[in-house]
C-alpha cells in the first residue's frame, strides 16, 4: 500500500477551503475567533484526507 500523496494534497486542499468558509460563516467577525474555530477543523481535515487518500485502500 503506497501513499497517494497527490490525492492526499488535493483532498486536503479542498477540505481546508471548506473549513475556512465554514469557520468564517459560523463564527463572529473577529479574526481571532475565526482562527480558533478553524484550528480543530484543520486537524479533522488532515485525518479525513488521510483516510480518503491513503487509508482507504
Amino acid at each position: 500500500m503506497s501513499p497517494d500523496w497527490p490525492r492526499f494534497l488535493a483532498v486536503f486542499a479542498v477540505l481546508l477551503v471548506v473549513v475556512f468558509v465554514v469557520g468564517a460563516v459560523v463564527s463572529p467577525p473577529d479574526p481571532y475567533t475565526q482562527l480558533r474555530a478553524v484550528g480543530p477543523g484543520v486537524v479533522v481535515a488532515l485525518v479525513v484526507a488521510y483516510l480518503v487518500a491513503i487509508g482507504g485502500e
